[in-house]
């Protein structure tokens, strides 16, 4: 093994057949970075970077492992191991280390080995030392052969963050979460990264309703680490997404969100404040509201559908509740040993939503304040993560999602009354089936998420996040078929890009505007594959959409030779 020094008081110990340098992220890929499996150019951690920096995770320095070339038979047989990168700390800090390999795959690394001990004595103050071990990685041999005997060390870069960890409080998660401002979100237009947010005072415009004698309200409530624009920004990635806001805005009064705390609050309090703004921005004599809840969200609406409304002296009412993609019986994800998977695996899905977007307009600013949002999540519970030994309060707003814990357990323990109001729509993700024009996830990444899946025991179909039977568990059992609608098996659609799928975003203009969705622009002038389904079984699970025509294993050849000779072009 090898020691090498980098900036910032930065060590790493690696094998001989490794090198290890610091500096910024490459930005072109030479042949022997190639051939060797140095990181690719082709996911930018930028922006993901900058906005973790906004959250209180200082950036203290950078680092690249990449195997030797003329070492690379002894790196694939695995006499390598992993290499060891050290931190020095100051009083009352913490790090944690951000990695990506040759195939675009993210990991949080967090302190190897540290004792309960060591944490309690830098809790009162003192310095110390923290080392994180990163694992070695590969990836596949380029040639027509893949076997796993091909398969070549692959290079990681690394981001180094540093945070104060403050003061421990009786729950550190209340501490860690106190940057998420709570409070209402006006959406006024198609452009997501422009919604205003009002907070918790903010007051709407007043207009006479456009039709009744109270307004018409559409209620956005969002997912974890998330917010408003975090989880419903993606409508504005499309004409779909662009014509359904349009419309939503021409038919409703208002259409609002309001922001909330998803790791350090249940979903009772959440519904709770939630109740008391919307008594405070319509008075006494209500609103007609229809409500769409999204992934945790789900939790949230039905603990104000069933819990606090109900016995209130308010006088509004919901119409219709529809639920998108929720965790209406929880995801074995949020259970506390699952916690690292989580937030690994939502930072890559994440990323990979964000990196769909080149088709958008304008994508940079919208993408921009959507990383923002959901990294202030992340770093939420990656800091908690990284000093949780000290703390005992635990992180509820996960907890309440979890399938064996009171929460989740007293929302289905008996039937709902008047359910008949309830939608819910789910989804079947199958990393197998090639999909041109949404998402690609990294082949490792599938791969590992597939492990943690099968760790968490979440058998049966699932959209990465949540398990589809959970998406439309209500009370005792599963809503009728004739209430939900459920996306057939697909590689496009994973639990960060619901609103950007055309048939999600037709699905919500049936519900919630009783009419198909039609769609003009420059890039569509006719109406989506959703609403061109029309009557034909819309109220059926998987009904009106298009059924994938079977693919034969013969094509798969002629589509991969042009990849593998793309190393020998010139360029």
């Amino acid at each position: 093994m090898l020691d090498t020094t980098l900036t910032n008081g930065l060590t790493i110990s690696h094998p001989d057949d490794v090198k290890a340098t610091a500096g910024a992220v490459r930005r072109t890929r030479s042949r022997a970075a190639v051939a060797t499996g140095a990181p690719a150019p082709s996911l930018d951690l930028e922006p993901l970077v900058r906005a973790l920096a906004q959250q209180g995770l200082t950036l203290a320095g950078r680092f690249s492992l990449e195997p030797q070339p003329q070492k690379r038979r002894r790196a694939a047989a695995g006499e390598g191991g992993p290499s060891t990168v050290g931190v020095d700390l100051g009083a009352n800090e913490d790090a944690v280390v951000l990695t990506v390999d040759a195939n675009d795959d993210v990991d949080w690394v967090l302190p190897s080995g540290e004792s309960i001990a060591r944490r309690r004595s830098a809790a009162r103050g003192g310095a110390r030392r923290v080392t994180f071990t990163i694992a070695a990685r590969t990836a596949p041999a380029r040639g027509r052969k893949r076997g796993l005997a091909e398969k070549v060390a692959a290079g990681v870069l690394g981001f180094v963050f540093k945070f104060v960890r403050g003061r421990v409080t009786k729950r550190l998660i209340d501490h860690l979460e106190r940057s998420v401002t709570p409070g209402l979100v006006q959406v006024n237009g198609t452009l997501s990264a422009q919604w205003p947010r009002l907070g918790t005072k903010g007051k709407l415009p007043k207009a006479a309703p456009k039709s009744g004698a109270i307004p018409r309200v559409l209620l956005l409530i969002h997912g974890t680490f998330s917010s408003t624009v975090g989880s419903y920004g993606g409508l504005s990635f499309s004409d779909q997404g662009v014509a359904l806001l349009t419309a939503c805005l021409g038919e409703y009064d208002h259409v609002i969100g309001w922001d909330h705390r998803t790791l350090s609050e249940e979903p009772r309090p959440n519904a709770e404040q939630i109740l008391e703004g919307l008594d405070r921005l319509f008075g006494p004599g209500g609103a007609s509201i229809d409500a769409v809840g999204y992934s945790r969200g789900g939790l949230v609406l039905r603990s104000l559908l069933e819990q606090v409304m109900p016995g209130t002296p308010w006088d509004g009412r919901v119409r219709r509740a529809v639920f998108v993609g929720c965790t209406l019986n929880g995801t074995r994800l949020a259970q506390e040993k699952q916690w690292k998977n989580f937030v690994d695996i939502y930072t890559n899905i994440t990323i990979a939503a964000c990196r769909g977007v080149s088709a958008a307009v304008p994508p940079a600013a919208v993408t921009a304040v959507w990383v923002e949002t959901i990294s202030r999540g992340l770093s939420v519970l990656v800091r908690f993560l990284a000093s949780a030994l000290l703390d005992k309060g635990g992180v509820p707003g996960l907890t309440a999602m979890d399938p064996d814990k009171s929460v989740v357990q007293q929302f289905n323990a008996r039937a709902v009354a008047g359910s008949a109001s309830y939608r819910a729509l789910t989804n079947d993700y199958e990393p197998g089936i090639a999909a041109p024009d949404g998402v690609v996830l990294p082949a490792p990444f599938k791969l590992r998420a597939a492990n943690a899946i099968m760790d968490a025991q979440m058998k049966g179909a699932n959209d990465l996040v949540v398990n589809t039977s959970s998406m439309n568990y209500v009370g005792l059992g599963a809503l009728p078929a004739a209430q939900v609608r459920a996306l057939p098996p697909n590689g496009r659609t994973i639990h960060t890009t619901y609103f950007r799928d055309p048939d999600v975003i037709a699905q919500l203009s049936e519900w919630l505007l009783g009419r198909p969705l039609v769609v003009g622009g420059p890039r569509s002038r006719t109406r989506s594959r959703g609403a061109a389904a029309g009557a034909s079984g819309r109220h059926k699970p998987g009904g009106g959409a298009r059924k994938r025509p079977a693919r034969s294993s013969t094509k798969r050849p002629s589509r991969k030779r042009p990849s593998a000779k793309r190393p020998t072009k010139k360029r």
